[in-house]
């Protein structure tokens, strides 16, 4: 089976990882294209195709797989989407139009975080959740000597970052706070510290996925009831240090990982090869597919 997988912007890099993951663990072909470039710069198979480019590698596929939008594709790469995968804000807003849409056109719906699957109509069956991989990113890389906690928000407003900052004040840890910066930097960075802080409202993110790739415990996860809750019933535990976007729990969460990193390391790293790994993900995704063209 050959795919391609196809985004404007490429939330997160999801369809440059997931193309990896299916070439380098099933005997699939995928390849991946993004139009657009951020100041991150995640890495990128095929970047801003021109139309006849694009054209070419639609034809060269038996499926394609979109993420977040299909209108910059020709029409014949169109009459080839069998999946769509949706990853944020604008899902939320309307899912149950998206899932109706793409429903109609026979579009398998999947989608990138697992706190997306309680947003759907009522009368609707729930997306399906296709993980965002990522191969294991375990090292030696030497850390701070002293407890460091990196946080790394896009944007600080969604991430609870000013409330993450006045929690540090005074504690007997530091805050390695990455802005800024491209993902290898970022990366480079985040490997030196002993913990992250990942987000409150929304799920948890990419650098909760890679942190526990690399064996570090995440603090926060989610603050809505609903959504620890689709995890615990997934999962069976919580994989991350639960905290409140609050002053007092930052900090208890904080010691946590200081007093007990070992726990929440093993938690973290069984949920990442339950969930994550790139091997696992990559087998799901062909499922998906098979299933879609037949």
């Amino acid at each position: 089976m050959k795919i391609l997988l196809v985004s404007k912007g490429d939330n997160g890099g999801g369809t440059y990882w997931l193309a990896q993951a299916i070439n380098k663990h099933t005997q699939h072909k995928a390849r991946s294209v993004r139009v657009l470039q951020s100041f991150i710069q995640y890495p990128f198979d095929v970047l801003d195709p021109g139309d006849e480019e694009l054209a070419e590698l639609c034809a060269r596929a038996d499926l394609v797989h979109c993420r977040d939008s299909f209108d910059f594709l020709p029409e014949s790469g169109q009459a080839k989407i069998k999946v769509m995968t949706y990853t944020g804000m604008s899902y939320r807003r309307k899912c149950s139009d998206l899932i109706r849409f793409c429903r109609d056109r026979g579009w398998t719906v999947c989608v990138s975080t697992i706190d997306l699957t309680e947003y759907h109509g009522k009368r609707q069956e729930p997306p399906i959740w296709l993980p965002n991989p990522r191969e294991d990113m375990q090292s030696r890389a030497k850390k701070y000597e002293h407890f460091t906690v990196a946080h790394a928000p896009t944007v600080r407003e969604r991430k609870g970052t000013e409330v993450v900052i006045q929690a540090f004040k005074g504690l007997d840890a530091k805050l390695a706070l990455i802005e800024g910066l491209t993902y290898s930097q970022c990366v480079k960075r985040k490997r030196k510290c002993h913990a992250l802080i990942d987000q409150f409202a929304w799920g948890y993110g990419n650098n909760a996925i890679e942190a526990w790739a690399m064996g570090m415990p995440v603090i926060g996860g989610v603050m809505l009831e609903k959504y620890a809750d689709v995890v615990l019933r997934t999962a069976g535990f919580l994989p991350y240090i639960p905290a409140e976007e609050t002053i007092d729990s930052i900090r208890a969460a904080v010691q946590r990982a200081v007093d007990s990193p070992k726990w929440a390391i093993e938690r973290g790293r069984e949920y990442f090869h339950a969930f994550h790994h790139a091997p696992v993900v990559a087998q799901r995704a062909v499922e998906i597919y098979e299933a879609a063209l037949s």
